[in-house]
Parts: structure tokens; sequence; C-alpha cells
């Protein structure tokens, strides 16, 4: 397995899971906020169709429902809130403390579902999360033009991780439920594709590797990732067998 390669991989997949984090906290930092926009307009007279306060808007409907709410938050960010006839946050528009804004769809039990957002850096990414609120799927876009794909398990931990670099090269990486790379399927810019396998410590173990010239090869890595045995078809359609030691030098080779 290419170590440059399975390095940015398991990189992504950390920030895929920094990504979740704080996608639940920012849910939650939208409750709190429209919360207490609702407590403001409390004191005001029922019959009023607009409500204007000192740091918000409240916009209410004919029978007297709040349905939006225009504030500025305790730590000074300014955010929009869309309510249904409940009076529950359903969709918000913010922007944060660093200058970055989104745009997140709430359920009717005030969990996040959906995210659209831009990151300090100016990264784009789109996270849907399930009833409990994790986020199962991220899609981002770097400022190289190349987009990544995550794929959270029930407990939040990326499994699945498909990236598009700006090189051309197209990887796809699965890791267990402890966030260790266990498969790597990749192509890469000259047109080679390759399947890299490894155990739990993420030290390869199997690979089957096509080269551009359409020869395919299979290896065998040994526990300190030495390769101890390659099979394949040499370019004019020769089959090749060769096993080494520990040292690495060929013991055995055929033809």
């Amino acid at each position: 397995m290419s170590e440059p390669l399975l390095e940015a991989l398991r990189q992504r997949v950390e920030r895929l899971e920094h990504e979740t984090r704080r996608l639940k906290r920012f849910g939650a930092a939208l409750l709190v906020g429209f919360t207490a926009v609702l407590l403001m307009g409390q004191a005001v007279p029922s019959g009023a169709s607009k409500i204007v306060t000192a740091e918000g808007f409240v916009l209410r409907d004919a029978g007297g429902s709040r349905r939006a709410a225009l504030a500025v938050r305790g730590d000074g960010t300014p955010a929009l809130g869309v309510f249904d006839e409940a009076g529950k946050v359903r969709a918000a528009l913010a922007v944060r403390a660093d200058g970055s804004p989104s745009v997140a769809l709430i359920d009717k039990d005030g969990k996040t579902r959906a995210e659209f957002g831009l990151r300090a850096d100016g990264v784009p990414t789109l996270g849907l999360a399930a009833r409990d609120g994790r986020t199962h799927l991220e899609l981002t876009v770097r400022g190289d033009g190349s987009p990544s794909l995550g794929l959270a398990d029930t407990h939040g931990k990326t499994r699945v991780a498909l990236l598009v670099r700006a090189n051309g090269s197209l990887t796809l990486g699965l890791t267990d439920k402890d966030g260790r790379t266990r498969a790597e399927l990749a192509v890469r810019p000259d047109g080679s594709a390759y399947l890299a396998l490894a155990d739990r410590d993420q030290t390869s173990r199997a690979a089957l590797e096509v080269a551009p010239d359409g020869s395919p090869t299979v290896a065998l890595y040994d526990k300190e990732g030495n390769t101890r045995a390659q099979l394949g078809v040499v370019g004019d359609g020769s089959p090749l067998l060769t096993l080494t030691d520990v040292s690495g030098k060929v013991a055995w080779r055929a033809p």
C-alpha cells in the first residue's frame, strides 16, 4: 500500500470525525440561541404582528404563532430561524464566530439532520445525520477542487472515505470500528490500479495491482510490511512467482 496515500486517508478520516462532532455542537447552539429569542418575545402583546427587540426580530403568523426569528446570539453571531406550527426550529441560517456561514435543517425532535456550510478556510461541506443527530454522510470539496465523501456508522465513526485528488487519482478507504484503515482501493494518475489489505496494525499484508500496461501482480507481506511473495504476469503474458526471505533476498523464483 502506498504510505503517502494511506497517511492522507488517515488524516481525512480524522477530519471527518472532527466535522461530525462540530455538527452536533452547532445543532445544540442553535436551539439555545433561538430559545433565548423566544423568551424575549414573551412580554410582548399577543396581538402584535411584529416584535422588534434590542437584539432580534420575531415574525408571527395570523394566529399569533412565532414562525421566524432573527437574532444576535450571546456570542455575537447572527442567526435566522424558521419555526413550524408547534414553535420548534426547523431550519436555520447562521454565521459562526470564525465567519463561516451554514444552513441547517432540523427535525421535530430538535436534531440537526442536514447542514450545508462553508468552513473558515472556504471549504464547502454537506452533512447528513440520522434521527439520533449523528452525522453519517459528509461531502466536501477542498480548495484545489478535490472532492471527498465520508460515510459513518451508527456510532459516528467514519468507516468509508472516498477521495478524488487534484492529480486525478481516486482512492476508496475502508476502516474498522476502531478507525483503522483495513482496505484501500485506488486508481493512480498513470492509470494503474491496486487493492491493498491491511491488518489491525494498519500494516499492508496483501495487495493486488494492475500496471498501466495491464500486467497484474499479487503481493504478500509479513507483519513488518516486507514483501515475501509475488505472483504476476509479465508483459509477454508469462507468469512469474518470486519468494523472498526476511532480508528481502530472493529465495526462490519461477520460471
